[in-house]
């Protein structure tokens, strides 16, 4: 469960950390292989709910299945003129 900390002005950001820390554990891999717009969609209403301007995802390079698809759906989303940048 996440929580957001009080700000006193400046840019505010959202993160995703869909780096497993678990051993064993493919929740994370296999929402971002299976359905990376919901992921996108998480991170909107995140940010829109606490007023974010900016937003990161976490993803290991470990699995390029899923940062692939990631992009594909960061790519439609752009289509969509939805502001979205890889870094």
């Amino acid at each position: 469960m996440g929580r957001v900390l009080p700000g006193t002005g400046g840019i505010k950001y959202v993160l995703c950390n869909a780096g497993e820390g678990d051993p064993g554990s493919f929740q994370d891999r296999s929402l971002l292989e299976g359905d990376p717009h919901a992921v996108l969609e998480g991170l909107l209403v995140a940010g829109y709910a606490v007023g974010a301007q900016k937003g990161y995802i976490y993803v290991r390079a470990e699995y390029p299945l899923a940062v692939k698809r990631l992009q594909v759906a960061i790519t439609q989303a752009r289509e969509k003129s939805f502001s979205v940048k890889i870094f």
